[in-house]
């Protein structure tokens, strides 16, 4: 069976020949060349939901490695053609392209040994927005709150070692709240569901390709 010579295949073969980097991995100019074609490559960022927001290369579809882990088959028959699998140095792409084969997916998988900022200086376009800035946890709230209040009875406490103690204490909770530390914080936080930072398969899968025709 002859094999076709695609972009993809093709910045594989030159690892190859130099010897630099793994025979699956592609570089920043594939990608970006891969991205203005006709039927352009799918290009996917497994990063974690946080690290997309902050920065991306505009058109890749965002898959965080522990949801694609977790869905692996479901995830791989929806990927068909040339698909290149990016993270920040190409570790986790490289272990999702592994869950994936592994899953019995039929792309044609390439990991990209860079991340966003390789992209850019190769002439593609990078999105750049905020980190999202998770609220605080009750039990950082309540820490806040009772430093403040050790701290006031430090100031009326009427003898001098009940004030070193009370603002030492108080000193320590505020510390604790403002770092996300403490016993207090920490207790508290094992009991409060964080946040849903991680999407749901099904929002996973409505960001890739429609699936491939019979």
């Amino acid at each position: 069976m002859t094999s076709t010579l695609t972009p993809m295949t093709a910045a594989a073969a030159g690892a190859r020949a130099h010897g630099s980097v793994s025979p699956r991995a592609t570089d920043a100019g594939r990608i970006v060349e891969g991205l203005r074609r006709p039927a352009p490559i799918t290009l996917i960022d497994v990063r974690p939901p946080a690290d997309y927001a902050e920065v991306h290369v505009e058109g890749a579809v965002s898959v965080p490695l522990e949801v694609l882990r977790e869905n692996a088959p479901a995830v791989a028959s929806r990927l068909h053609g040339d698909v290149v699998l990016m993270c920040g140095a190409g570790v986790w792409a490289e272990q999702a392209r592994q869950s994936l084969v592994g899953a019995g997916a039929t792309a044609s998988f390439q990991v990209l040994a860079g991340g966003a900022d390789d992209v850019r200086r190769a002439g593609g376009t990078v999105v750049r927005g905020r980190r999202p800035v998770e609220p605080w946890s009750p039990g950082r709230q309540v820490g806040l709150v009772a430093g403040a209040l050790v701290g006031v009875g430090a100031v009326t406490a009427r003898s001098a070692p009940s004030r070193v103690a009370l603002g030492a204490l108080g000193a320590g909770l505020v510390a604790g709240a403002v770092t996300g530390g403490g016993a207090l914080a920490r207790a508290l936080a094992d009991r409060t569901p964080g946040p849903a930072a991680m999407p749901s398969l099904d929002e996973v899968l409505e960001r890739l390709p429609a699936p491939a025709a019979a």
